[in-house]
C-alpha cells in the first residue's frame, strides 16, 4: 500500500491518478531536474535587492514593489528546479493560470516559494539572450492588489528580475516557459 501511495503521490495525487486510470491524462513523461537553487541564504528583502543590484541586474519599480511583498525562507533549503513550457503539459493554445497550475501538479511539479525568483536571477548568470523564464509560483499582490509572478528575462539592455501581472485568465502562451519544483 505505501508503494501505491508513493506512486498516487508522485503522479500528482488522487485526481491525477483517476483522470490516468479513466484515459483522460494522456501525456505524461518524466520531467528532468534542471537546476537547483538554494533559498533562505538572504537575511532581509533589502540585502537580497541589493545583492541583486550590485550584480548588474535590472529591477523595476514594480518588481522592487513585489520584491518587498516576498517571504524569505528562514532555513537553507535547496529546490530542484524543472522548466517546461505550457505546451510541454498538453495544452495547444492558450490557458489559464490556474488551469496550468493545476496540470503541472499532475505531472509532479509543485509552486516554488516565491523568493526561488531573485535567487534564481542571482545564480542564472548565462541565460540565452531574448529567453524569458516565469516563476511557477503563487502571485503576489503588489501595492495595486494586481497579482503578480516574478519573471527571468535577458534582454538587449541586460539580464532583469520583471514581474507579469497574472489577471487575464488567458494570458499563457503554449511556447512561454515556466519554473517550477521537482516535487520530493
Amino acid at each position: 500500500m505505501g508503494q501505491m501511495n508513493a506512486i498516487v503521490k508522485k503522479i500528482g495525487g488522487r485526481d491525477a491518478a483517476l483522470r490516468l486510470l479513466r484515459g483522460e491524462l494522456v501525456v505524461f513523461r518524466t520531467i528532468e531536474t534542471w537546476k537547483s537553487v538554494l533559498i533562505g541564504a538572504s537575511k532581509s528583502v533589502d540585502d537580497l535587492s541589493k545583492t541583486l543590484e550590485n550584480k548588474g541586474f535590472k529591477i523595476s519599480d514594480w518588481t522592487s514593489d513585489l520584491l518587498k511583498r516576498t517571504p524569505l525562507a528562514k532555513t537553507l533549503t535547496e529546490i530542484e528546479l524543472v522548466l517546461v513550457s505550457v505546451a510541454d503539459l498538453g495544452f495547444t493554445e492558450r490557458t489559464d493560470l490556474y488551469a496550468f497550475y493545476n496540470r503541472a501538479k499532475e505531472f509532479g511539479l509543485d509552486l516554488v516559494p516565491a523568493e526561488v525568483g531573485p535567487q534564481l536571477r542571482l545564480v542564472y548568470s548565462n541565460q540565452p539572450m531574448g529567453e524569458h523564464l516565469f516563476i511557477g509560483m503563487e502571485p503576489i499582490a503588489d501595492s495595486n492588489a494586481d497579482l503578480s509572478v516574478f519573471l527571468l528575462a535577458h534582454l538587449e539592455n541586460g539580464k532583469l528580475l520583471s514581474t507579469r501581472s497574472s489577471w487575464n485568465p488567458k494570458i499563457l502562451l503554449t511556447e512561454t516557459l515556466w519554473v517550477f519544483a521537482r516535487r520530493k
